[in-house]
């Protein structure tokens, strides 16, 4: 009866339909008649149960009108009929009063909280807790003695069962909300978290299990508000994280590990209420512990941003990348480290916001999730060749990498170039390096096989060992491959000075394993500045010789 004589007519046609009554009901008759349904028309998460309240104020109105009707009619004085309305009239004005008082015209009752900010979204959800306070509460006013004295037709359905209503009511919210967190695009590597941390994940399997126990099973009226109020509390970080509606700052802290750590909680000690079946337990713990995520949403905190796990990762991930990628991926690690000391200490003096570290360990976790694949992809060096495929895809993979980082150099221009240049440097060295393992072992022909290093440094292979006078490579040809000056983080290690004299290969390997200052006599050809004890001294095309076998 509750829902079956109600869900075929609106709101609407139910104002219509309310008959002119006596100048004694006039306010009952304005109140449903124009007030109340604009009210109700925007109860779209309470539909069926604000109809409900509707739908017997006016069984009760009618009600009235019958009783002043009859007792203009009498010709004697019946007293108990004129006591049943005049008594009926004030306590129905009350109820319909306090309804449309609860709920100001220019507040919408969707399913789906504002995403215009924190505040709109927790003034939201209270508002949900209030009005299913008031509506159970008008409900339970209706069914009053008051108004079922006043005609023995009308108990019936002042006293119906309006569960139904309320259910039905609830299991559109709870679809809306599910539906809501299990598309969002936001994701674990999206939030501040352990690497493979999984709280995101936790939280939409909580709320997957709530929805789906609210959804196909009965519950006392407290224990289904309670899980209904945590659903939508943890859609307001989903919400307003991906809505781009607020403040860089604000959109920052959502994401932050307390945050979701809070909400993880809640939705899993939720959850495990309702899987105990202790349906009527003590539910104050829980609702204590709401109040407390609440107060944490509410109020912007100062979060730390780390990265020192994403760092230690890369740093060991370096080490399991082959070549033709490994120089890359050393110098990207290094130019992350870089930014990212460079942006903590410009937090701190001068009090930026975390935006730009959070900007910085999700890079960082995209390129541990690119090194990661080079790892279990390039398992052989010697099946890798330049020209292949597989191997333009991957080097285009790291290049994008380094076009997203090279973003977060954008007030850097300086730096910005100088790693850049790092990188193209070690590029060149993956591949000049890869093409001559392929040449020793035979994977490539020799007539096309001629090294970029080797052309470029005017060597032939005829002359590339000489130990003659003939100083056949210019200093051109040096000057932009051979540094004088190496770096490690920006500073200077050691400085070289490259005169113009070729170099044998004993030289070369003495120059090239023996520590500055030990009183060997280093060629003529090779001058130093040294400015650490531990430096060594490397000619590049000589270390590749060394390090090949072909000294």
């Amino acid at each position: 009866m509750d829902t079956m004589t109600i869900t075929s007519l609106t709101i609407i046609n139910q104002a219509s339909d309310v008959p002119e009554g006596f100048p004694a009901t006039n306010l009952i008759e304005v109140l449903l008649r124009h007030y109340i349904p604009t009210a109700i028309s925007k109860f779209v998460r309470d539909v069926h149960s604000s109809n409900q309240v509707y739908f017997r104020a006016s069984k009760i109105y009618n009600a009235i009108l019958s009783s002043i009707t009859h007792i203009q009619s009498a010709n004697t004085a019946e007293w108990a009929v004129f006591d049943h309305y005049t008594l009926a009239i004030p306590v129905l004005e009350r109820i319909l009063l306090n309804f449309y008082v609860n709920h100001p015209e220019d507040i919408k009752r969707d399913h789906l909280p504002p995403t215009d900010g924190i505040e709109s979204a927790i003034m939201f959800i209270e508002i949900m807790e209030n009005d299913r306070v008031m509506l159970r509460n008008a409900l339970k006013d209706l069914a009053d003695e008051h108004f079922t004295i006043l005609s023995g037709g009308l108990q019936p359905y002042l006293v119906a069962d309006a569960s139904t209503s309320r259910r039905t009511d609830d299991i559109d919210t709870i679809k809306a909300l599910n539906a809501y967190i299990s598309s969002n695009k936001l994701m674990d590597v999206d939030i501040d978290q352990p690497l493979n941390g999984k709280l995101l994940t936790s939280v939409r399997m909580a709320i997957g299990e709530l929805a789906e126990k609210l959804i196909n099973h009965l519950f006392p009226e407290n224990l289904a508000a309670l899980g209904i109020k945590t659903i939508m509390l943890a859609y307001v970080p989903f919400s307003l994280i991906t809505a781009g509606t607020i403040s860089t700052e604000w959109r920052d802290y959502f994401k932050s590990h307390a945050v979701w750590r809070a909400v993880e909680s809640l939705t899993t000690n939720v959850l495990s209420q309702f899987i105990s079946g202790e349906t009527l337990g003590n539910l104050a713990p829980l609702e204590e512990e709401w109040r407390t995520v609440r107060g944490l949403l509410l109020k912007l905190q100062h979060t730390d941003v780390s990265t020192s796990e994403e760092i230690l990762h890369l740093v060991k991930l370096a080490a399991n990348i082959r070549r033709p990628f490994h120089g890359r991926v050393v110098e990207i690690v290094k130019m992350l480290y870089d930014i990212h000391i460079y942006s903590h200490a410009n937090q701190i003096s001068v009090g930026q916001s975390t935006h730009k570290l959070r900007e910085i360990k999700q890079v960082m976790r995209i390129a541990i999730e690119g090194f990661e694949s080079l790892k279990v992809e390039v398992t052989d060096v010697r099946e890798i060749a330049l020209t292949d495929n597989p191997y333009q895809k991957r080097s285009s993979m790291v290049k994008e990498l380094l076009t997203t980082i090279e973003g977060l150099f954008s007030e850097l221009p300086e730096k910005r170039e100088y790693w850049v240049r790092k990188y193209n440097n070690a590029a060149e060295i993956d591949e000049i390096h890869l093409e001559w393992m392929r040449k020793r072992l035979g994977l490539t022909h020799q007539g096309n096989d001629v090294s970029e290093g080797m052309r470029r440094t005017g060597y032939s292979d005829e002359d590339k060992y000489s130990d003659d006078d003939d100083d056949s490579d210019s200093d051109d040809d040096r000057e932009d491959f051979l540094p004088d000056t190496f770096y490690s983080d920006g500073k200077v290690l050691q400085t070289v000075t490259f005169e113009e004299q070729p170099i044998s290969k004993r030289q070369c390997c003495l120059a090239a394993t023996v520590p500055v200052g030990v009183g060997l006599a280093l060629p003529p050809s090779i001058a130093l500045q040294e400015t650490s004890p531990s430096a060594r001294v490397v000619r590049h095309w000589h270390s590749w010789e060394l390090g090949l076998g072909l000294i």
